[in-house]
């Protein structure tokens, strides 16, 4: 994860990233990611926001993958990561369950907040989370 995607956060949620970075989960780049150049040839030909630009320079520079709640930048990632590399929240919450970290009605639970909150996303039955 890079400063400008940190910098989007509130604390509560930074404090939790710090957490998972501890634990070896995620990473934070900082000077040691891409260069300014990359970043900037992106933003331009692609017209995306800072924060999806940084996180597809940075997987692109060292092989990663990105979640994105944002269309436009899941497509454009997927246009120069390869679709297997980007995800969205709903993807995230489907891997979520396959893996055994929550159940589908966690899941479905997260995705109705989400809905509620004003969130653009598809209808979905709780059985879409069932399998990947």
């Amino acid at each position: 994860m890079g400063p400008i995607v940190l910098g989007e956060c509130d604390a509560a949620l930074v404090g939790q990233l710090h957490d998972l970075k501890e634990g070896d989960v995620i990473t934070f780049y900082e000077d040691d990611g891409f260069t300014a150049e990359r970043f900037l040839q992106i933003q331009a030909e692609r017209m995306l926001g800072a924060g999806e630009t940084e996180c597809i320079t940075l997987a692109e520079h060292c092989g990663g993958k990105i979640c994105c709640d944002d269309g436009k930048g899941r497509r454009i990632g997927a246009e120069i990561l390869g679709e297997s590399q980007v995800t969205g929240s709903i993807g995230l919450l489907k891997h979520l369950v396959c893996s055994g970290v929550c159940s589908v009605e966690d899941a479905f639970g997260a995705y109705s907040r989400m809905v509620d909150c004003g969130g653009f996303l598809p209808e979905l039955h709780p059985e879409f989370f069932e399998t990947l």
